[in-house]
């Protein structure tokens, strides 16, 4: 069973190939290839959800919501590659699979964003770093201290408060 979406939802984006709004043992694809589709999506979107280290499966409402539309994206791009084709054109961005697919690839952006932790998604206590974190110039010593600048504003006999060898800039007047 997926962890996200439902064939209903899959059924939505590609209507015409739904029997009343859903999937059956008589369409094509049949009930139980879509649910294949969606275990397929959802384990895809599981994956980069444990890299990014969320809590799988990812149970708060709002945040499965979205995982829920992704998946559902996924399998509908599923579906489509499962029809029939007539003078195919691999490259053709106007094939319906291409872009659902498409789309389904712009969860793994989403989901390293950190946006869905801010919608409340539970993570892996440590995992997400804060969008700021780790943030160094240069390297470190053996003993993990940081790294001495090379080079300093002053190196080379610069005096990075002399003004240009230009026309000077007017004195400000308080105001």
């Amino acid at each position: 069973m997926a962890d996200y979406g439902d064939v209903t939802g899959v059924a939505a984006y590609v209507k015409r190939l739904a029997s009343g709004g859903t999937f059956t043992t008589s369409t094509t694809p049949t009930l139980a290839e879509v649910e294949a589709f969606l275990d397929q999506c959802s384990d895809v979107l599981n994956g980069w959800l444990a890299r990014a280290g969320y809590v799988i499966p990812v149970t708060q409402p709002a945040a499965a919501g979205v995982l829920a539309r992704y998946a559902n994206i996924g399998a509908a791009g599923h579906v489509e590659l499962s029809q029939r084709a007539g003078g195919y054109d691999a490259n053709d961005e106007n094939r319906r699979e291409n872009k659902f697919l498409d789309m389904f690839m712009m969860a793994e952006d989403y989901i390293t964003s950190g946006a869905l932790a801010a919608l409340g998604a539970a993570v892996v206590s440590g995992s997400l770093p804060s969008p700021v974190s780790g943030l160094r110039v240069g390297g470190g010593t053996l003993s993990g201290q940081a790294l001495r600048p090379m080079f300093r504003r002053t190196s080379f006999n610069w005096n990075p408060t002399a003004e240009s060898s230009g026309p000077k800039e007017p004195d400000y007047v308080d105001e």
